[in-house]
């Protein structure tokens, strides 16, 4: 501790070496401390033992002015509580006055158990019968059952199928959704090694022979299909199972260095491994001919130009956008970030942006007309072409 002297009223007294450092300790009291603080502002209040004034702070909740005012005023409240009998287990109690209420309880426990016993309803279990009380609110609810085990079997019951055990013939029950997943069903796991052995239940597998034709030859697929490839290559995936993944490619897996690593057919013949930045474009679109001859190297774009329009498309042919006006309907054509112009026919606006395909995307251009591929820019502008033929002559010579 260390000593100073009051600012006020300059007594000497003794104070912590945290207040000092806090900025505290400069008074000696309260009253000398409040006496500079007059921004402090206090209130009147009357003691509730003896009933002589003294001042508090506004939030200050005080109600003695002294702590011997407090011990006088607990000691006559204890001498004035009042012996009241608990209205659940009749026992005698300690209650003041102001407190005393209707239904008197001795603890909690009392005032819980008097509760759950007079709001309750009594039922009948349906599935064991047995007789028991329930709150009312789980009543209201539609409170059926003693416990969660009656709960469990009950529901059990109502969701089970009486069946056979297809060995033995004895009755079993059997879930619905059990029922609903398997074909077969057996009361122990001794009947389906049985039923196994004797029936040769196997699922069927399909015959992964490679057929040869003349001058391609056939890789069986799952869903009935079959990939082609040349024949020079049948040595090289002959060692593999493929499948159709749901994008109508094929592929495989094999494990190396213990990873599982997945090859698609097409990029396999091609030489192509994992990391490389080349895409194949199918020149038929038909991403199950695997043959040399049907595939070509190139860039994500150029593979794209190659691919059928969307499904979703306001037209059937690629290129074209349909647009509503308020007398008539057109189509609008736009390849390759040039707009053309809207045309009245829709085939005439299809052959349009045939054109302009051919001349931007050349051999991966995707035709609405392939039979058009072999006639010149000239032929298709005079003999197909009515609307807009300036600025497809304009695109053209840029």
């Amino acid at each position: 501790m260390i000593a100073r002297i009051c600012l006020v009223c300059k007594k000497p007294f003794f104070v912590h070496p945290y207040k000092i450092k806090e900025g505290k300790g400069k008074y000696c009291s309260r009253k000398c401390c409040d006496s500079v603080k007059e921004r402090v502002t206090r209130f009147d209040t009357k003691c509730v033992n003896c009933g002589k004034k003294f001042k508090v702070r506004k939030k200050e909740k005080r109600k003695f002015c002294s702590r011997k005012c407090y011990v006088e005023y607990s000691k006559k409240e204890k001498e004035s509580k009042l012996n009241v009998i608990c209205d659940f287990c009749g026992k005698q109690f300690h209650k003041k006055p102001h407190c005393l209420k209707e239904l008197n309880f001795c603890s909690k426990e009392c005032w819980y158990n008097f509760k759950s016993e007079s709001e309750t309803e009594e039922i009948i279990c349906d599935n064991c019968g047995k007789k028991i009380r329930i709150p009312l609110s789980r009543y209201k609810q539609g409170g059926r059952f003693c416990s969660k085990k009656c709960y469990g079997e009950y529901k059990s019951k109502e969701n089970t199928i009486v069946s056979l055990c297809d060995n033995c013939k004895k009755r079993i029950a059997v879930s619905r959704s059990e029922w609903k997943a398997y074909r077969h069903h057996f009361c122990s796991e001794e009947c389906s090694k049985e039923y196994n052995k004797t029936k040769r239940v196997y699922k069927k597998r399909i015959n992964r022979k490679i057929l040869t034709k003349d001058d391609h030859a056939l890789i069986p697929l799952n869903q009935n299909k079959f990939a082609i490839i040349d024949i020079d290559d049948i040595d090289k995936v002959k060692n593999y199972t493929w499948n159709i993944v749901g994008n109508d490619y094929v592929r495989t897996a094999k494990s190396i260095k213990g990873k599982r690593i997945t090859m698609l057919l097409h990029r396999y013949i091609m030489g192509l491994k994992k990391g490389d930045n080349v895409d194949i474009d199918h020149i038929n679109r038909n991403s199950l001919d695997c043959r040399k001859a049907n595939m070509r190297l190139c860039n994500k774009g150029e593979n794209r130009r190659n691919s059928i329009g969307k499904k979703d498309s306001t037209s059937e042919y690629k290129g074209l956008s349909k647009v509503e006006l308020s007398n008539e309907t057109k189509w609008a054509v736009q390849i390759n970030g040039f707009y053309v112009g809207r045309y009245k026919d829709e085939k005439e606006a299809a052959i349009a942006a045939d054109i302009l395909s051919r001349h931007f995307y050349q051999d991966f251009a995707y035709l609405n007309f392939p039979e058009l591929k072999k006639k010149s820019f000239k032929e298709l502008l005079e003999n197909n072409i009515t609307e807009n033929k300036q600025k497809i002559l304009n695109i053209v010579n840029m």
